[in-house]
């Protein structure tokens, strides 16, 4: 055993670059184990959260059930539902309405490129003239 460990340690000693390159490795591995550990702990807590939040409303909802009964909380669930649905249906006007807008000021620009367009640095206009 200690020739084999002479041979080493005279390895290494004869080689700087390749005692740095182990060490930097060594580093390398122990910094990704440390950053495995601190995304597992992570995603445990965040899993334990959403699971936690996940249950609490389940609860909500059985209690709310239980203390209102089933017909009074169902028309109470489908009147929420129908003012739910009536912000994403003014949201959606919205965004098709600016889409369009967008579409026909594309347009225009298009065509305002085909036919000449506005003068710009390219035929004259450019800095300070």
């Amino acid at each position: 055993m200690p020739p084999l460990l002479d041979a080493l340690t005279a390895l290494l000693a004869s080689s700087p670059t390749l005692v740095a390159a182990g060490l930097i490795l060594l580093l390398s591995v122990l910094i990704l184990q440390l950053l495995s550990l601190a995304k597992r702990i992570l995603l445990f807590w965040t899993r334990l959260a959403f699971r936690l939040v996940l249950y609490a409303c389940v609860g909500l909802l059985a209690s709310l059930l239980w203390q209102r009964g089933l017909e009074r909380s169902l028309v109470d669930g489908l009147a929420i539902a129908g003012r739910v649905g009536g912000w994403v249906m003014a949201i959606v006007g919205v965004w098709i309405e600016e889409y369009h807008k967008a579409q026909d000021v594309q347009r225009q620009s298009q065509g305002q490129q085909q036919w000449g367009g506005q003068r710009g640095y390219s035929q004259g206009q450019g800095r300070g003239r």
